[in-house]
């Protein structure tokens, strides 16, 4: 290894163009005596990439200890599943703790000496990859509260544009007053879809001040749960209008007294705001309020469109009009 030579300027210059491809480096060990060693670098972003990137690179050129081996596995494993979901200090914080637990593991198998290990170097190194190991769920929980807070970061800034986005729609759809879908004014569809965006959003408010999950994966990453945050008071909006054309049109059957509403227009607001708050409830009144289409059946004798019980019945009549005239036509025979 080009460290371990008396004349580093080798050394130098493939540090200088590892940091050229890499990144600056933020932390490293090398081992003197084993081929080994472990760096912690930061790249800065660019147009595409706006944040910093961290990143863990590990070499050893020989066979570690396989106790040792197991615990780098591991390690280099957790790097590889935190990486994608935390940024900024979040992921600076978690990636040098692991990069301490390798670089701790690579120090304890540079005291080796000779082709094996004595027995008390053997006990250093399993007791010191035991407690890499124990470690390491420690880390995981730590590392898991990071990325839901990113995570839900994600959500409320996806949720902000989400209300941009339909704060601009309900505009459009309201300053033209006189359009109209069929006999409803356009307004007052974005005024329910207003309604029914404000609800979304102060559902998610309640159930976070309430300590409640809001059910986000964060392992499906941030992007993810930014186009959720978009769509969930779009979502809401558009429950809000769709509830108010289901009323106008019928669909939904409901009786208002006029001496309890004295201004119908708040209670279609009212429904915009519920449908957005509570999506569960607002599907399923559009489920249940769906019309129930009666299935063409195929009668007994082979003729559509009737019902079973009508086409005994007719059938029944025929042969009760063949017996009537039956006696009859044998009378006037004879």
């Amino acid at each position: 290894m080009a460290y371990q030579r008396k004349d580093r300027s080798r050394y130098r210059k493939l540090k200088a163009d590892f940091v050229r491809e890499n990144g600056t480096i933020r932390d490293e060990y090398i081992a003197v005596r084993s081929q080994s060693g472990v760096y912690l670098t930061d790249q800065k972003g660019d147009i595409l990439r706006w944040r910093h990137s961290y990143r863990i690179q590990a070499y050893y050129a020989r066979a570690l200890n396989p106790a040792l081996d197991d615990a780098v596995r591991k390690t280099r494993f957790e790097e590889s599943r935190w990486q994608p979901v935390l940024s900024g200090r979040s992921e600076e914080i978690v990636l040098t703790q692991l990069f301490s637990l390798i670089a701790s593991l690579f120090r304890v198998q540079d005291l080796e000496r000779g082709v094996a290990p004595t027995r008390e170097q053997q006990t250093m190194i399993a007791t010191t990859a035991a407690d890499v190991l124990a470690y390491v769920p420690v880390l995981q929980r730590f590392a898991a509260g990071l990325a839901r807070r990113a995570t839900l970061q994600a959500y409320f800034f996806g949720m902000l544009v989400g209300v941009a986005v339909a704060a601009t729609v309900i505009w459009w759809l309201s300053v033209p007053a006189r359009l109209t879908l069929g006999t409803i004014p356009l307004s007052l569809v974005g005024v329910c879809a207003a309604a029914g965006g404000v609800g979304a959003v102060i559902s998610v408010m309640v159930r976070v001040t309430n300590n409640e999950n809001l059910n986000i994966d964060y392992e499906r990453g941030r992007i993810i749960a930014f186009l959720v945050g978009v769509f969930r008071p779009l979502i809401g909006a558009v429950f809000g209008g769709i509830l108010l054309i289901f009323l106008k049109s019928g669909l939904i059957a409901i009786t208002i007294a006029p001496a309890t509403i004295q201004d119908i227009t708040l209670f279609y607001v009212a429904v915009g705001f519920l449908a957005g708050f509570s999506e569960r409830w607002a599907q399923d009144t559009i489920v249940n309020s769906a019309p129930a289409l009666r299935a063409r059946t195929r009668s007994p004798d082979g003729e559509d469109g009737v019902p079973p019980h009508d086409a005994e019945a007719g059938h029944r009549g025929r042969e009760g009009e063949d017996h009537s005239r039956s006696p009859g036509s044998t009378s006037s025979g004879s």
